[in-house]
């Protein structure tokens, strides 16, 4: 009997926790049965009184609607990973040299900012194809270290190295970013047509310059480069007997050049030898109109004639591109551009 007053007793007292811990986790089942209960009081209520649930609801979805332009959103939100990457090009043709000297620059440039850390330069790696194309990966101090972000200082950065001559800046992008580190407005213009291609570029390029909020716009059309188109007039070149193919691979050799032998160099190291045309006259068309080719009709002394590459063949001056890229066996150009100012989505 004496002992029936310490031991408790499991029909009377089976919900209830003893010890130190008890209160507490017995003050939590009152406190979700309370909630169960006012859950089913408000079920009973919402099902008894549906017009004025709903009334709610639209309510609450017009106002949220309403909220978007103040609150805004996005689609994929920026982290700030403490790096950014800036690209730029300098002049079509520029040297390495050149190249260099003004990564120096800009360089120099970021550094003006508190919140830069370090950078690293590279020339013609990776995406910056070209010895005229650079990388600059941009390292910036801790975030607590600093007041701006790396979304606040991209505009200011990309004013001052916009204020840089002789150089175009491409992008200022986050290295992981959405799309892989590059920009994320892409627009794949696809065609077999390289004319049209570029109008409907241009095209596309004027209209979304009008739209607020993109920067850096650009094309993966780089600056075209002069050449000498040679056109075969194929029915006269069979007269003589000439082909396209022979004329040619006897072009090839005098314009592009050949590897005739090899050079050992007093450092013991093998370099081709190529010959080839002196520029003056692979760049001449002049030149390249009295380059002689042995046709199939002989002299009285039964040598060929040889005939000039003007009598078969119209050259002209041209322009080509100095990179095509393809996609799914079509002839593409890329119109990229960053954002600034507003989300992606």
């Amino acid at each position: 009997p004496m002992l029936s007053s310490v031991w408790p007793d499991p029909d009377a007292h089976s919900h209830q926790r003893r010890g130190w811990f008890g209160p507490l986790l017995n003050g939590f089942e009152r406190m979700m049965d309370w909630l169960s209960d006012a859950y089913a009081r408000l079920i009973g209520w919402s099902l008894a009184h549906r017009m004025v649930v709903s009334a709610i609801a639209l309510l609450s979805l017009l106002g949220a609607l309403a909220l978007v332009a103040v609150v805004g959103g996005e689609f994929v939100p920026e982290a700030d990973a403490s790096r950014l990457q800036a690209r730029f090009d300098a002049p079509e043709g520029a040297s390495l040299e050149y190249t260099e000297a003004k990564a120096r620059q800009v360089e120099q440039a970021l550094h003006e900012f508190a919140e830069v850390e370090e950078t690293y330069v590279s020339i013609n790696v990776g995406g910056s194809q070209g010895k005229n194309a650079a990388n600059i990966d941009i390292g910036f101090k801790p975030r607590a270290a600093r007041k701006l972000s790396t979304k606040q200082l991209t505009p200011l950065l990309r004013e001052r190295i916009g204020r840089i001559a002789g150089i175009t800046l491409k992008s200022i992008v986050v290295p992981s970013g959405p799309g892989g580190g590059g920009k994320p407005i892409y627009l794949s213009i696809q065609g077999r047509e390289f004319r049209e291609l570029k109008r409907i570029s241009d095209e596309v390029q004027a209209r979304l310059s009008k739209v607020r909020g993109l920067v850096d716009l650009d094309t993966s059309l780089r600056a075209v480069k002069p050449t000498l188109a040679v056109e075969l007039n194929r029915s006269l070149a069979a007269q003589v007997g000439l082909s396209l193919g022979a004329v040619g691979n006897a072009l090839r050799p005098l314009v592009a050049g050949e590897a005739a032998t090899t050079w050992l160099s007093p450092e013991g190291e093998n370099y081709d030898v190529k010959v080839r045309l002196p520029s003056d006259e692979r760049n001449s068309r002049a030149a390249l109109e009295q380059i002689p080719f042995a046709s199939r009709i002989s002299d009285a002394s039964g040598r060929p004639n040889m005939i000039p590459l003007a009598q078969v063949a119209d050259i002209r001056e041209t322009s080509t591109p100095s990179q095509i890229n393809r996609r799914a066996l079509f002839r593409e150009i890329a119109v990229t551009a960053g954002l600034d100012g507003r989300p992606l989505g």
